[in-house]
């Protein structure tokens, strides 16, 4: 803001009071309340009024006031208004060279880091990773985090390499072992045999449609293993138990895998067993 500059200071009574000669009470330095010459206050309307003021330069003492706006209002509340000036009460419209006098109130450079800094030490956008400024150590500490321009030093950004994940760009070459390879095994896959194994265990597994001889041994079965669906959604043992409840009919949802279940007996002695995947 240039000096000198002169800003419009508002008081407000109530809406109704209008044609009212407000006189100030006092007008006074606020460091050593010493009188100042108070300004002229014009009507405005529906109750304010304003007046200006000129400060000669930022260092200019600030002020204190009470109005009085006269007899014909009742109340102390509104009658009476108290307020103060500063030259620095005023939105800054310059260049960030002259802001830092104008924040400081005086032209001395100080060293980085210190109190009362100026200003364009925070920095623009283009400064280097070296520069000084606060931008350049945010630039230089992101260039350690990430590895140069990008992740890894590639010049590739975070998102850009989070959305090439599971595409052709990236494998499973650095993890996977012998009999693991890419394109016929996954971790889906080795997480879809897993749930299966757990199933074999009897977790949420349903035995059912089965058979027996006279010495009620099993002969044939079926058994499914169930794990989490959606649409509806539904847990593992929640699958489990509607297949429960519908056998010995169909009920596929969410369901893994299923089994066939055959054995054979000598005298009472099992002589086969076999368990086979049909689905």
């Amino acid at each position: 803001m240039p000096f000198p500059a002169t800003p419009r200071y508002f008081l407000n009574f109530r809406n109704s009071d209008t044609g009212l000669t407000p006189t100030f009470l006092f007008f006074k330095r606020a460091d050593t309340f010493v009188p100042v010459s108070p300004p002229v206050v014009t009507e405005l309307s529906n109750g304010r009024y304003y007046f200006d003021w000129t400060w000669s330069t930022s260092a200019d003492p600030d002020i204190v006031f009470q109005v009085d706006g006269g007899p014909s209002i009742p109340t102390e509340e509104v009658r009476y208004i108290s307020g103060g000036l500063s030259s620095r009460d005023n939105f800054l419209d310059e260049p960030i060279s002259q802001v830092k006098d104008d924040v400081w109130t005086d032209t001395v450079d100080r060293a980085t880091g210190t109190k009362g800094d100026f200003v364009e030490h925070i920095g623009i956008q283009s400064d280097a990773v070296d520069a000084s400024t606060v931008f350049g150590k945010l630039y230089k500490a992101r260039d350690s985090v990430m590895g140069g321009t990008g992740l890894g030093g590639t010049g590739v950004d975070i998102k850009t390499v989070s959305d090439s994940v599971g595409t052709a760009q990236t494998d499973l070459t650095d993890i996977k072992g012998v009999g693991f390879a890419t394109g016929t095994d996954s971790l889906a896959a080795a997480s879809v045999r897993l749930a299966r194994v757990l199933g074999m265990i009897h977790e949420n597994s349903v035995l059912d449609q089965t058979t027996y001889n006279s010495d009620n041994k099993i002969l044939t079965g079926r058994m499914r293993i169930y794990g989490p669906s959606t649409g509806p959604s539904r847990t593992g043992k929640q699958n489990a138990d509607a297949a429960l409840a519908a056998s010995p009919g169909v009920y596929d949802t969410g369901k893994l895998a299923e089994y066939a279940i055959l054995a054979s007996y000598v005298g009472s002695n099992i002589a086969t067993y076999k368990l086979s995947w049909e689905a």
